[in-house]
């Protein structure tokens, strides 16, 4: 059984591209988790949420690969949400990428989200150790994005997609809109099995989650 690549930095993970960076908002004086209650009138966005197994990292790093030149394909390279998801010898999971090259993230840099990781995190918690201590608003807006995207599939769900991605040593996450989840099916033929599930997320009560656990950070570190 092909397990995660010890060699990999604890800061591989991959959380989105430009399209999921935080934007500004005001700052509310309450515990931003309590924007996470949903509101009448907030619109709702349909996602599918697919897994996709394999016997080991690297066929599903090859293909998240190919699933991003899919998206080049469909013209919408930035909307790619995908993350790799392996386990260790000891069976706990955690986030995978072979780029080992890359600059490791700044503290200061504006935090990242995707749901596909956020989807990892609420299957398997441990895959947060993978974000360093000194991101404290990154690892606070992963177990924002966790918690919706837990809400918005529901126990049931997630306890399918679960047991699929621990059938094998390692999962291909992709989260796309409902247009294009028969591309990314279809592009995924060499998996070892493919399992889907949609729901509705509320992109709009992360961001302001996001925006607001920002801030919150900002405050406490001038203060």
């Amino acid at each position: 059984m092909a397990a995660y690549s010890h060699n990999a930095p604890s800061w591989c993970f991959r959380l989105g591209d430009r399209e999921f960076r935080i934007k500004e908002s005001p700052v509310h004086r309450e515990f931003p988790q309590r924007c996470l209650c949903r509101k009448e009138g907030i619109l709702s966005d349909d996602r599918s949420f697919i897994t996709a197994t394999y016997t080991d990292l690297s066929q599903a790093d090859g293909a998240n690969s190919t699933i991003r030149r899919l998206y080049a394909e469909f013209g919408v390279p930035l909307e790619l949400d995908a993350v790799i998801v392996g386990h260790k010898a000891s069976g706990e999971a955690r986030f995978y990428s072979s780029d080992r090259d890359g600059a490791r993230p700044d503290a200061d840099e504006p935090a990242t989200w995707s749901l596909s990781a956020g989807l990892a995190a609420a299957l398997f918690p441990s895959v947060a150790a993978d974000v360093p201590r000194s991101l404290r608003v990154q690892r606070a807006v992963l177990g924002v994005v966790a918690g919706e995207v837990g809400r918005a599939l529901g126990r049931r769900d997630l306890m399918v997609l679960g047991s699929h991605v621990d059938e094998s040593p390692a999962a291909l996450v992709v989260v796309a809109k409902t247009e294009h989840e028969q591309g990314v099916r279809e592009a995924l033929l060499h998996t070892c099995n493919v399992l889907a599930r949609s729901a509705a997320v509320d992109l709009d009560l992360i961001r302001r989650a996001a925006a607001d656990i920002a801030a919150i950070r900002r405050r406490r570190s001038r203060g």
